[in-house]
């Protein structure tokens, strides 16, 4: 069985504001950290003139999985994020692994304006579609549809992190010093 999760979040920002903040290392640092559902280090952060990649790991947590599940793990899974973003078109694919189970996720990210506009003023829409497959017989299900509501979840706060940012902040939006 394959879950689709689509999450559409409006954001104040135009395209080519999101697009500045996923090249601005900062903000991929700060984004890791002030997302309280699941937080991330970041890896690795490569820019070029066409693409931006974004490589992050996170520990999910036991709330991640059925009880049943949880309780028989012997560790809890790191997953490991790949984004890579095309700077001209702001469309993007992630590549996560390192579920814990057989399992294999993917997804593809787009930036439209708002309401059919030009996206100059009414801010855009950051749309994800995050496809994800647990091989395993009889839990497979129940592990995919408790990861495709945390997922999503996950994708709404740090989606309302673009618009959150200031430059030199902390986690709680504090000045830093």
């Amino acid at each position: 069985m394959t879950t689709t999760i689509r999450e559409s979040v409006p954001l104040r920002l135009t395209r080519d504001e999101v697009m500045a903040r996923l090249a601005d290392r900062g903000f991929v640092v700060w984004r890791g950290t002030a997302n309280a559902t699941l937080p991330s280090d970041l890896v690795d952060h490569q820019l070029t003139t066409d693409e931006i990649t974004i490589h992050t790991t996170a520990a999910i947590g036991a709330d991640w999985l059925p009880r049943k599940v949880a309780a028989a793990a012997s560790t809890l899974p790191t997953i490991t994020r790949v984004e890579t973003w095309d700077r001209r078109s702001g469309a993007g694919r992630t590549e996560f692994s390192g579920f814990g189970v057989p399992a294999s996720a993917s997804a593809t990210m787009r930036i439209e304006p708002a309401s059919g506009g030009s996206g100059e003023l009414g801010g855009c829409v950051l749309h994800h579609e995050v496809r994800l497959r647990v091989d395993l017989p009889l839990v497979g299900g129940l592990i995919e549809k408790a990861l495709a509501g945390r997922i999503a979840e996950t994708l709404r706060q740090e989606s309302a992190l673009y618009d959150s940012y200031r430059s030199g902040t902390d986690r709680s939006g504090a000045p830093t010093a």
